[in-house]
């Protein structure tokens, strides 16, 4: 039996630390938890470890200078790390983390257990590494050394044809055929997808990820039809109770009644009057295309392809062509975090205009503005500079890029391995669309009937409205205008675009002012700080705008910090139970617009977990145990809000029949955070408790 691999784990969070401990002894290594990176160094002066997992947050430290602390000790610099972060971050801050820091690994969590094992198994073992670094080419044979006297031609031809002119070389390298089996991550599903459309593939492509699986039939490449195993969200008769069609008693007994007759349930409705054969169709039809969406969200995972015939027995019909099924998956579900690890690694890389020219905004549900992007391939610049210098905000630039990659539009100069349609492709892709209409927006499923939003006053006590409720009611909304919010002496004015909050001015000067976050995160000095405020102030200059004229900064790493302020000052601000707020309602100017998107529900959730204890929110919950929970709006998807698998169980559960305990029970997530997240969706008013 061979030896165990040794670890050390050293993580800020105990109970995140005990698990992948739990996960990785159950896999036979020896781990070893340190309380700190105190205890960290000593345990490295006793005895080196296969790996050393550091989280970036530690108890008295920051990982990555801990892991730039190992790297730079002649004693450890061959010492393997691989560093965890908690948060979704750049994938900038992925590359800092293994070339600044000297990280052999960086994993963003949660992560499926068979993901991270598989990373941690990548790291620590060196052939495996050194065979996933060879280029994914064949070897090129050894060339024999020529004859000393090679045979004589009799005559030489007079006037040799010319070669080939070398157009078709100056062609993008030809991307690496995909396997029939692998997991998600290396490529993601919309390249997988188109993969097997351009082969014109038959048969069934299973993805899984966590414990949900979806089955997508193929005819001649073009999804047509999917099952998946058994997601209550997905479920016919639980979108009818959500959506106020029948009742939950209706559908126990016509399941009932289902099962003794071997029938459907929707076949059942229809026979007894609850719904009419247009509203099933209707209802199938949303629900195959959230099935087909929701598996967008998968970022980890598996897939296989079997090009034998399966049963379609339980498939629900799809009705969308490859393009609808793309830009609805891409628009809803690849944030920035998603696509930056599959782009900008290439961000040095100069991209150039490809070979297609059959495809137009209209093909790829993009508007004229966004379009232009095109106009920055000039053969010269690089994906970076691209990304830099475009108006769109950084979250839509990488989709648009993404789709005119995958779409043939844009190439890297050098050839790249990256998945594309061909011009004949391409074309074919787009006549299929043409032929069918357009989905209405980038995710959006048919009209279903909407409740209305509580009613909330413009202005008001924020010990009477929860200050967190009314953000996302002007959220939702889509309201354009300035939030003022005042508790004492201090006053926050939040400046919101679309409903989505862009900017925060604050009249005292706090830590999460832009020049102190730079300093904070190591981007700029002190004295570089101040000197570039003062000069600001002459020049009556924004200090974002200063530090990059300067140089100090870049483009991308401003936004970053934008974005930390903005979302530091909204947690602060979640916090505040005394004041008053009021909305003024008004178009913005160009100046105040700015291109930020943040998530504001996954920033509730956050502020939750980082400010208010669990003791805390399990003491003001526990007399609430037996009461069923129930969704408060019909018209919200909240899987889609929650990408976790874990976190989608648990939504699923709350379907107005499964009380708080019950829930808690059953949960696949730590009974805190379990918590944390009802407690959030709570103070958002997407859950309720149901009256008795």
């Amino acid at each position: 039996m061979s030896e165990k691999k040794l670890l050390y784990l050293a993580m800020h969070d105990a109970d995140t630390a005990a698990e992948l401990a739990a996960l990785l002894t159950a896999k036979d290594y020896e781990v070893v938890q340190c309380q700190n990176s105190r205890e960290l160094t000593d345990l490295l002066d006793q005895q080196r470890p296969a790996l050393v997992i550091l989280s970036v947050l530690l108890p008295d430290g920051n990982g990555l200078e801990v892991a730039k602390r190992i790297k730079s000790d002649s004693r450890t610099q061959g010492q393997k790390i691989a560093v965890i972060s908690s948060l979704k971050r750049s994938a900038k801050f992925s590359m800092e983390a293994r070339t600044k820091f000297g990280a052999d690994l960086y994993l963003e969590l949660p992560m499926d257990p068979p993901d991270f094992v598989a990373a941690i198994e990548k790291a620590v073992t060196p052939k495996y590494m050194a065979e996933a670094e060879k280029p994914a080419e064949p070897e090129p044979a050894p060339e024999p050394e020529p004859e000393p006297e090679p045979e004589p031609e009799p005559e030489p031809e007079p006037e040799p044809p010319p070669p080939p002119p070398p157009k078709e070389k100056k062609k993008a390298e030809k991307p690496a055929e995909m396997p029939d089996s692998g997991r998600l991550g290396e490529l993601l599903l919309p390249e997988l997808l188109l993969s097997l459309y351009q082969k014109r593939a038959n048969g069934t492509l299973t993805v899984k990820s966590w414990e949900e699986t979806r089955e997508i039939l193929l005819r001649d490449g073009v999804p047509i039809g999917i099952r998946s195993n058994f997601i209550p969200d997905d479920a016919l008769g639980q979108m009818l109770i959500a959506r106020g069609v029948v009742t939950r008693e209706i559908v126990n007994q016509m399941l009932a009644e289902a099962k003794e007759q071997n029938k459907l349930l929707g076949e059942l409705l229809v026979d007894n009057g609850h719904l009419n054969q247009n509203e099933l169709k209707t209802l199938l039809r949303n629900q195959a295309k959230r099935k087909m969406n929701t598996a967008f969200r998968w970022k980890e995972g598996s897939y296989e392809f079997d090009p034998d015939q399966r049963s379609d027995e339980g498939m629900l019909e799809l009705d969308q062509d490859i393009l609808s099924i793309l830009i609805a998956g891409i628009g809803r579900h690849y944030d920035m975090s998603k696509l930056e690890e599959r782009l900008y690694l290439n961000k040095d890389a100069v991209v150039v205009r490809g070979d297609i020219d059959h495809l137009g905004p209209d093909d790829l549900n993009i508007d004229k503005r966004e379009w232009r992007l095109l106009k920055l391939v000039d053969n010269e610049r690089s994906l970076g500079e691209i990304i830099a210098e475009s108006d769109l905000n950084f979250a839509r630039t990488f989709q648009v890029l993404y789709l005119f990659l995958l779409f043939g539009l844009i190439h890297f100069k050098e050839g790249d391995r990256f998945f594309r349609l061909d011009e004949a492709v391409a074309y074919r892709a787009r006549g299929e669309a043409r032929g069918k209409p357009q989905p209405p927006g980038l995710g959006e499923e048919e009209p279903l009937e909407e409740e209305p939003a509580a009613d909330m006053p413009d202005s008001g006590d924020l010990s009477k409205v929860s200050l967190v409720r009314f953000l996302y009611k002007l959220y939702t909304d889509k309201a354009n205008g300035k939030l003022i919010v005042n508790s004492d002496e201090q006053e926050e004015t939040v400046i919101l675009s679309e409903g989505m909050p862009i900017k925060i001015h604050s009249n005292r000067i706090g830590p999460n002012t832009l020049g102190n976050l730079l300093v904070g995160q190591g981007k700029i000095s002190t004295l570089e700080r101040d000197h570039a405020i003062n000069k600001a102030q002459q020049a009556g200059k924004p200090l974002g705008e200063t530090l990059l004229a300067d140089g100090l900064i870049n483009p991308h790493e401003l936004y970053e910090a934008l974005i930390a302020q903005l979302e530091n000052k909204l947690i602060a601000l979640f916090t505040w139970t005394e004041g008053t707020y009021r909305f003024e309602t008004g178009e913005l100017t160009e100046i105040e617009r700015m291109p930020i998107t943040i998530d504001l529900t996954r920033l509730v959730v956050r502020s939750v977990r980082e400010s208010i204890r669990a003791d805390r929110i399990d003491a003001e919950l526990r007399k609430y145990r037996s009461f069923p929970l129930m969704l408060a709006r019909s018209n919200v998807d909240l899987t889609g809000l929650f990408p976790d698998p874990r976190e989608n169980a648990l939504v699923a559960m709350v379907d107005g029949r499964n009380t708080l305990g019950q829930i808690l029970e059953r949960s696949l997530l730590d009974e805190s955070r379990a918590l944390q997240m009802i407690y959030s969706m709570l103070q958002l008013g997407l859950i309720k408790f149901k009256e008795d």
